[in-house]
């Protein structure tokens, strides 16, 4: 059995109050994209894939690890942008003002992963909250000239102070994520 598992960070209220204020503006363009629910912004950290049940004890290892050895710390979440670019996006997303901490964070994970047998992700560690995937172009043209107006908008400051191992279950309503261990940071 196997659980499709990922490593991340949650948003404070603050942040996802602001982010769901220009989520329900971009709706309105009417555009064809997956647009994330409220209750399912987070960053993540690593991207595990399928794993198989037994391992997740080793997982949860590193996380325990991971975040006894951080200290709380917050980042302001600001911008907007889309992978590749936004003339192209297949991604809508909002930016991250990442302290080193974050970054340090990220590479002790994605090391400790690749201690038990996880391969590592093979790009640059990108910070972002993902807004949306684009299905297609329909509508985009609009969506894309909302999103623009808010290259510079401040969506707040995120606190964080605990570590979470995460399943996503998919269905054709979207990904449900399922809290599986949470740590707290210098705990």
């Amino acid at each position: 059995m196997t659980a499709r598992c990922f490593i991340a960070l949650k948003f404070s209220g603050e942040v996802i109050a602001a982010v769901s204020g220009l989520l329900a503006g971009l709706r309105l363009a009417g555009a064809d994209v997956k647009w994330v629910r409220p209750e399912s912004m987070h960053l993540t950290l690593a991207f595990l894939g399928d794993v198989d049940v037994d391992r997740l004890g080793g997982v949860k290892t590193i996380v325990a690890n991971a975040a006894k050895h951080r200290a709380p710390f917050e980042f302001n979440v600001a911008g907007v942008g889309g992978f590749p670019n936004l003339r192209h996006p297949r991604v809508l997303w909002a930016g991250i003002d990442a302290p080193d901490g974050l970054f340090d964070l990220q590479r002790d994970i994605e090391a400790a992963l690749a201690g038990i047998g996880f391969a590592p992700e093979g790009r640059p560690y990108s910070p972002h909250l993902t807004l949306g995937r684009v299905r297609s172009g329909s509508g985009l043209g609009e969506a894309v000239a909302a999103l623009r107006k808010h290259e510079d908008t401040a969506f707040g400051c995120a606190k964080v102070d605990e570590l979470y191992l995460m399943e996503s279950r998919l269905s054709p309503s979207g990904a449900k994520y399922i809290e599986l261990h949470a740590e707290r940071l210098g705990g």
